[in-house]
């Protein structure tokens, strides 16, 4: 029976000797290929460490990952992704403002706050940041600093001609705490 297990291994092996300097000591070839002959899993968890520690990987699997276990309301696996992402690309706005909004509906709100603060600092044109800020605001009884994020979200909504949301923050404003998302 075909799996994709049993082709990983072979193309693995392939491309390891394949980039390793060619020596002239057949002994050294056959150790390699015990060596990846190991197991699967081994391989697994070499590939998962370097992942964590290379500077130069993609960043968009984690990210997309987050965002859907947010989605799902899975809020704690989607803080862990998006710590991921944030390890990977530590100037994303994006990911400070999803991980805030995961803090958030866990009732972390000042973990929610300093990741929403970072993700404006990091993007001051964050229109949804600002909004989502500063539906915490109002909730937390903070009416000028709400009101201000508010308006400033607006206002980017307006610039950019982003009707459908600047008609859902003016709808929202009459019951703020069912809107954070």
């Amino acid at each position: 029976m075909f799996t994709v297990k049993n082709l990983i291994l072979p193309i693995l092996i392939v491309t390891l000797l394949t980039s390793c300097s060619q020596t002239e000591d057949v002994q050294d070839d056959v150790s390699n290929t015990q060596q990846l002959n190991s197991t699967a899993v081994d391989v697994k968890i070499e590939e998962t460490e370097a992942v964590e520690t290379e500077p130069n990987v993609d960043a968009l699997f984690p990210y997309m990952s987050a965002v859907n276990l947010l989605s799902a309301a899975q809020y704690e696996d989607a803080i862990n992704q998006y710590n991921k992402v944030l390890r990977l690309k530590p100037d994303l706005s994006l990911a400070y403002h999803g991980r805030g909004l995961a803090y958030h509906h866990l009732e972390q709100h000042d973990l929610a706050m300093e990741d929403l603060n970072k993700s404006i600092q990091l993007d001051p044109l964050y229109a949804d940041a600002y909004r989502n800020r500063g539906i915490i605001f109002l909730n937390r009884g903070e009416l000028n600093k709400g009101a201000s994020d508010i308006n400033k979200a607006m206002d980017l909504y307006k610039a950019r001609g982003d009707n459908k949301k600047l008609k859902a923050l003016e709808n929202l404003l009459g019951n703020p705490e069912d809107s954070l998302n």
